[in-house]
């Protein structure tokens, strides 16, 4: 028998009470006992607490969720309320000669980031094109009489052209509008329809020739030219005279 073994038998007690161990049933085998240590302890602590962690990220998920679709529908009403409001305010528009329904095509896009004020009803633009504008041959013309003649301002494609007409003589200029560029002007003119006015004219983007003449007691402009890769060519009549002027000078006719 060990030392410690008489001890204890000849004297219960004197090495102290024997420390309580603490044992319960295993959640594995609910028929068996274990015994717990401060590292089982421990690690039911830290799965209880994972646990918490995954349900936490769980319910921030399903409120993210949740206030994504919030959004989208808010926005879905938005988008519909306006549609709403442009169909009954512009039911169908009548635009350059071509009959269009701007309700739908309000409906067709949904908007996002950007708000549509072509519906709302510009008048003075209206009545300018209407009075300005051949939407069939894509020319825009203004012609203004006054005590010494007529001013002509005519554009076809990127092409303007201004000119000051008294009775024969023309003076003006023929320019270009380049994107994000601006206005470059190609030609001065300076010249007589009875003889006619031709000039031709060539840069980066851009070339080609213009005609001025006159045409029994037509006033014509004819322009062939490519302008950005696409070819640019018309005849057009910029202005019927009431009085008689002699053509047969003209080598245009």
């Amino acid at each position: 028998m060990s030392l410690v073994e008489t001890l204890s038998a000849a004297h219960p007690g004197a090495l102290g009470p024997a420390p309580a161990i603490p044992y319960g049933r295993s959640p594995s085998n609910p028929r068996a006992l274990f015994v717990e240590t401060p590292a089982s302890r421990l690690a039911a602590v830290e799965a209880a607490e994972a646990a918490l962690a995954n349900i936490a990220a769980v319910n921030a998920a399903a409120a993210q969720a949740a206030a994504i679709n919030a959004a989208n529908v808010e926005a879905a009403l938005a988008d519909k309320a306006l549609a709403s409001a442009t169909a009954a305010t512009f039911p169908a528009t009548v635009a350059n000669g071509a009959f269009f329904d701007k309700a739908a095509v309000a409906k067709g896009v949904v908007a996002h980031g950007a708000i549509d004020v072509s519906a709302i009803q510009d008048i003075s633009l209206e009545r300018w094109l209407d009075t300005h504008n051949n939407n069939l041959e894509g020319v825009f013309l203004s012609v203004i009489q006054d005590k010494t003649g007529y001013a002509i301002s005519w554009a076809y494609g990127p092409f303007v052209l201004d000119i000051k007409m008294s009775f024969t003589g023309v003076t003006g200029e023929f320019g270009i509008n380049v994107p994000l560029r601006g206005y470059k002007k190609l030609l001065d003119i300076d010249g007589d329809l009875i003889t006619g006015i031709s000039a031709g004219f060539a840069i980066g983007v851009a070339n080609g020739h213009i005609n001025l003449y006159l045409k029994r007691r037509q006033v014509v402009v004819e322009l062939k030219a490519s302008a950005f890769g696409s070819p640019w060519e018309i005849t057009h009549v910029l202005l019927a005279l009431l009085t008689w002027i002699p053509t047969y000078f003209n080598t245009s006719l």
